[in-house]
């Protein structure tokens, strides 16, 4: 016959007001009532001073919660005759909450990734979204989706969820544990100098494409600035100082570059050539607010010069990569790089990016090193005459 075997229960001795002891282990634990309900809740020590705090702390957050609306408010609520419209729910609340604070970019993609969210809580209230519940949706979600685009839904969840309990809806956030997935860099793909300058002049020649010679100049500005595409469309002729050798990253007039820093930056001479050769051909002087580069996007042309040269496909975001890897190649430290494509972080993420061609620098820089005390005097060491060996 087969012996059950159950679980002991576990013997809480009560310490003090909403405070136990458990006998086995010696950790803590609360017990407090919220609305009729009991909450139970691991202070996850066995330090009777630190769980004092913990516990006032829980008290708080207690006090806070609301008896009806973590119950009846739904996750997302959309429009009946116009589904894509969001129009109720804690995912509303939430949105309009960070709304003023963001891009138009990082709005669609918020939107986004609450109407997929929606597809595995759509029905569930605030309270009765739990832990089991967040598991359940990333074990699914992760399957269907890259990494990248499941991490930007949990961090939109996570939001969500932490607004609930900031405002008393719920006690703890079931998404604050959950970490990121792991994204596999792929790898950096860009023209070669000799590419670059043979997709120009395709771009350049191919007569009858509306734009082409446009769209080429906005290949060319990219490619010696390393700017962004939204950036390099919003330069305007008073972000231009020919004199000083100097251009300002202004991005878009409302919201910015996209780390909404404008900033000015020095002209290399390639980009200055540039940027002369676009004044001189215009029929007359420009308005300061006059745009620098007419095309908005150039990938249509840049597409077809790649193919007919029978090249991989460049996208347009390649162009950064293409400055990148030719400032690093002539000796650039990342610091000046990352200033020059308006980076925050002093070039800590080009350092990451790019450490292959770090290294490969830095292994053609150490060749120069060709002092050596116990072996002839290089050849390529100059003797200037001094007093000393006259």
């Amino acid at each position: 016959m087969k012996t059950q075997h159950t679980q002991p229960q576990q013997q809480l001795q009560r310490v003090a007001e909403n405070l136990y002891k458990s006998q086995s282990s010696g950790r803590y634990y609360a017990l407090l009532k919220s609305g009729g309900k009991q909450i139970r809740k691991s202070l996850k020590t066995a330090d009777r001073k630190l769980a004092e705090r913990k516990l006032a702390g829980l008290r708080d957050k207690v006090s806070r919660l609301t008896s009806t609306e973590g119950k009846n408010l739904l996750f997302a609520e959309y429009d009946k005759d116009n589904p894509a419209l969001l129009i109720g729910g804690i995912s509303k609340r939430w949105l309009d909450s960070i709304t003023p604070r963001l891009k138009p970019s990082t709005l669609l993609r918020r939107t986004v990734a609450i109407k997929s969210l929606s597809r595995f809580f759509r029905g569930l209230t605030v309270r009765n979204i739990g832990l089991r519940q967040v598991e359940a949706y990333l074990m699914k979600r992760s399957k269907e989706r890259n990494p990248q685009t499941v991490n930007i839904e949990v961090e939109t969840l996570r939001g969500i969820l932490g607004y609930a309990v900031a405002h008393g809806m719920i006690l703890d956030n079931p998404a604050a544990g959950i970490k990121r997935l792991r994204i596999t860099q792929k790898p950096i793909t860009c023209p070669t100098r000799e590419q670059f300058v043979k997709i120009l002049s395709h771009m350049r020649t191919n007569e009858g494409k509306r734009d082409a010679e446009q769209s080429a100049d906005v290949v060319e500005f990219l490619g010696y600035s390393g700017w962004r595409l939204g950036e390099a469309g919003n330069l305007q002729w008073q972000h231009v100082n020919m004199e000083l050798g100097q251009i300002t990253i202004a991005g878009d007039p409302e919201t910015g570059p996209k780390n909404r820093k404008a900033k000015t930056v020095p002209m290399s001479p390639p980009l200055m050539r540039l940027i002369q050769r676009l004044r001189d051909a215009l029929p007359q002087p420009p308005q300061p607010t006059d745009k620098v580069l007419i095309v908005a996007n150039p990938r249509k042309g840049m597409d077809t010069a790649t193919t007919a040269l029978r090249y991989p496909h460049f996208s347009v975001h390649s162009l950064r990569h293409f400055f990148v890897t030719n400032a690093i190649e002539c000796g650039l430290d990342f610091r000046v790089i990352a200033g020059l494509v308006n980076h925050s972080d002093g070039g800590a993420l080009l350092a990451k990016r790019y450490a292959h061609l770090r290294d490969a620098h830095l292994a053609a820089s150490v060749k120069k090193l060709t002092f050596d005390a116990a072996a002839e005097e290089p050849a390529n060491v100059i003797r200037f005459k001094t007093a000393a060996n006259e």
